[in-house]
């Protein structure tokens, strides 16, 4: 039976993959809004950031503990969704950048791919797609820890090509950053989400809170959103340093227990069927995190005039863009082709 659960809990996370897009540039204007605005931006931002480490978490829950299969297949069936969708959406936001940034022409769009290529990502966003990637390289032989098998020489092999591989970025960023001050950086952010990953699965199958209980990891859970909220001000306040990403960085301690913390919650529940409406925006969730920033775009533009009320401003934003993009990657994924890539 589909686990509604991990279903929500992928609804929980796009609503606030949305809700960081959203109120980041809020966030970063500073004295640029009231006092008021900022707040809520600080706030809502704070109580989102365990967005792409839930994604990550649910994904562990799903693909781990499976009878093992061959490594080269498991590459393969992931290759088929992730390599194509990475390819699409990295032409289209290179387009849409293209379109709508001068910075794209006054740099030089081959200056400007190269940056990327470092960056690791053609948009604010897309950096999930290669660090998924490489977690996915990896996911085998994890999974291989967990059923108990031993690997096979080919299986080695293969690991010993993807260190040889992973130590040759590192390599090659220690000379970019000491040679060239170039930061080449982002072939190691998938290491700090195999925890995710693996929690993800254990305590999926093995962590059960009794409902009287269950105030623990929500206390837990508000607890980091405030530390995160209280330190984003201080920081900027004390220290002149306005970034959201940290106290509420996805490597971090606070995030960490705020995600599992989340987590631990959902898995306390009794496990039913999916109602149409969470399987809708379950299924489209990928879609939805690969589309929103470009309709996030257009919305923030046609409320800005209302920004001064930033409560209701980030509100009808984050559910508008929502609404906006799960019915139209629900019309695409109708195509035989652009199924393939949301």
């Amino acid at each position: 039976m589909r686990d509604n659960r991990i279903d929500i809990l992928k609804c929980i996370a796009i609503v606030a993959v949305i809700a960081i897009h959203c109120s980041a540039p809020v966030f970063n204007l500073g004295d640029q809004v009231s006092a008021a605005t900022w707040t809520t931006a600080n706030v809502i931002n704070a109580f989102s950031r365990f967005a792409v480490p839930l994604f990550v978490m649910a994904s562990g829950a799903v693909i781990l503990g499976r009878p093992e299969t061959d490594v080269l297949e498991f590459y393969a069936s992931r290759c088929k969704r992730l390599i194509p969708a990475l390819v699409f959406w990295t032409f289209v936001y290179i387009c849409f950048v293209a379109l709508t940034s001068k910075g794209f022409w006054a740099v030089g769009p081959l200056r400007w791919l190269a940056g990327a290529a470092l960056a690791g990502e053609v948009y604010v966003h897309l950096w999930y797609i290669p660090m998924f990637i490489w977690l996915m390289l990896f996911s085998p032989y994890l999974n291989m820890t967990i059923v108990g098998k031993k690997p096979e020489r080919k299986d080695i092999l293969i690991l010993v090509i993807l260190f040889v591989v992973l130590f040759s970025f590192k390599l090659i960023s220690e000379i970019l950053l000491y040679g060239f001050e170039k930061e080449f950086v982002w072939f190691q952010e998938f290491a700090y989400f195999i925890p995710y990953y693996i929690l993800g699965y254990y305590l999926k199958i093995w962590f059960r809170l009794p409902r009287r209980k269950m105030y623990i990891p929500l206390a837990a859970f508000v607890a980091c959103g405030c530390m995160i909220t209280v330190l984003n001000y201080s920081l900027w306040k004390y220290t002149g340093v306005l970034m959201d990403y940290v106290a509420g960085s996805n490597s971090g301690i606070i995030v960490f227990v705020m995600t599992i913390a989340l987590f631990m919650a959902a898995m306390s529940r009794e496990q039913t069927n999916t109602g149409k409406i969470t399987k809708i925006l379950s299924d489209t969730s990928f879609g939805i995190y690969l589309i929103h920033p470009m309709l996030l775009i257009g919305g923030s533009s046609l409320l800005e005039p209302f920004i001064g009320n930033g409560l209701i401003y980030m509100v009808v934003n984050v559910f508008g863009t929502l609404l906006v993009s799960t019915a139209l990657v629900f019309v695409m994924r109708k195509n035989q082709w652009l199924v393939k890539v949301l």
